[in-house]
């Protein structure tokens, strides 16, 4: 009997725990195969999902391409003939070898088109011998009675980079008339003969990268922004195009460009000093543009660039006012014993437009290997030396970050919520009061 029920005990625990491995064998499986078909569906799922991304993707790059195609033959409508841009080596010397041969201005290749205003219709416009629509015209936004604007175009790509190169003579300067998308030559003469009198003038300086070619887009779309809320009274607009295409890798280009702001603001200067001075002024730069303008002011002024001054008498209180877009320009230029000083001397306001998140002006200290050194397009204001009656300079400063991020993109200043047309229409505005009372006092 002992025997037998151990045998039983033994078979009756053996069942037991026969049983107890079935369960535990039966839950595994349980979760081996919960766990497949959960890994099945996630699969499923992944799939569904690439193969919505695919499909939006290829509708999204069809829907692309063709917004591409037409811009491309609206392009190529409009398209007069190309004009390469000069080519400049490493040396100076070989540089004002190759600058000997201007491609010229006389017949553009418009690359960059500006955004066209719906409100206008676009009138056919005979280029080529026949009739094309053009998408915005060079006076749009003009004013509402019929008031229209002149655009020139002042080219110093053709003249030395370098400041220990600009000739002690008068600089020749090439002059052309903007009219649509075509820029016709004149000699100096017909330039102010053509200036409309007693109307502001307002002088446009592009930034660093900007092709001949595609500089006529750009400029038109900056004027045509800051247009939208203008006052209705003509303007005389002046573009500057200085030697600014690209060259080389990222650093040695914004270098390379730094070491010619100093020429191009001697060149400035002395157009400038052509101009009458009773005649209102406004000036609008972009990037380097901006350092273009802050070195032509203090030049103009008296002040030494590259250890060099103009042979002009020193030019005071012009009482400019200038906007300065995303400038890059030192931080302390313009304070009191800075690189700019006497800048301030000639400017009646200030418009500073920066982005305290932009990532090319962040790295504005390599120009010069200084970590120490900020673009005033990054820092925003810090200090300016006083005007010449000693008064401190208006300034009214606003930072794009919000709106830009991180990209320094000039008509992102423009196109965003911040609204860079309207902050520097006012500055422009604020030129026909001036203008008037110039010409009240000729009458009287």
């Amino acid at each position: 009997m002992s025997v037998h029920g151990r045998e039983q005990r033994g078979h009756f625990g053996f069942r037991l725990h026969s049983h107890f491995i079935d369960n535990r064998t039966l839950i595994r499986l349980f979760r081996y195969q919960l766990g497949i078909g959960v890994l099945a569906v996630w699969q499923a799922c992944s799939v569904l999902l690439v193969a919505c991304f695919l499909w939006c993707g290829s509708a999204g790059a069809q829907s692309k391409l063709l917004r591409k195609t037409a811009v491309l033959q609206q392009s190529a409508a409009l398209t007069i003939a190309a004009s390469p841009e000069p080519f400049s080596s490493v040396t100076p010397k070989a540089q004002d070898a190759k600058r000997s041969a201007d491609p010229g201005l006389d017949q553009l290749e418009l690359k960059n088109l500006p955004e066209p205003r719906p409100a206008l219709p676009a009138d056919p416009v005979q280029l080529t011998g026949e009739l094309v629509p053009t998408p915005v015209r060079s006076n749009e936004l003009v004013g509402r009675c019929g008031n229209e604007d002149r655009v020139f175009m002042i080219s110093t790509r053709h003249l030395p980079y370098y400041a220990c190169h600009v000739p002690e003579e008068e600089a020749e300067f090439r002059y052309y008339q903007v009219n649509g998308y075509r820029c016709q030559k004149l000699a100096e003469e017909d330039y102010f003969a053509s200036l409309m009198p007693n109307q502001p003038i307002v002088f446009y300086v592009h930034g660093n990268r900007m092709a001949q070619k595609d500089l006529l887009g750009r400029a038109t779309a900056v004027r045509n922004y800051i247009r939208r809320y203008h006052a209705d009274f003509p303007v005389n607009w002046v573009i500057v195009s200085w030697p600014s295409a690209k060259e080389g890798l990222v650093i040695r280009d914004f270098r390379e460009k730094g070491r010619r702001c100093d020429a191009q603001g001697f060149y400035l200067a002395t157009l400038m000093q052509k101009h009458s001075t009773k005649v209102p002024m406004a000036m609008v730069g972009y990037s380097f543009g901006a350092r273009v303008i802050t070195g032509a002011l203090h030049a103009l002024a008296g002040g030494s660039l590259a250890g060099r001054k103009l042979h002009y008498e020193p030019l005071l209180g012009r009482e400019i006012d200038v906007a300065l877009v995303a400038p890059a320009v030192q931080s302390n230029w313009l304070a009191t014993g800075g690189y700019h000083q006497l800048a301030t001397k000639n400017m009646n306001s200030l418009n500073l437009l920066f982005n305290h998140r932009d990532a090319v002006l962040k790295r504005y200290w390599l120009l010069n290997n200084n970590r120490r050194t900020q673009a005033l397009g990054h820092c925003g204001p810090t200090c300016f030396a006083p005007r010449l009656d000693g008064s401190s300079l208006p300034v009214i400063a606003k930072d794009y970050a919000r709106a830009i991020n991180i990209r320094h993109a000039e008509l992102e200043y423009y196109r965003k919520c911040g609204n860079a047309g309207y902050q520097i229409s006012k500055m422009v505005n604020g030129l026909n009061a001036a203008a008037e009372m110039v010409s009240v006092s000729k009458q009287d």
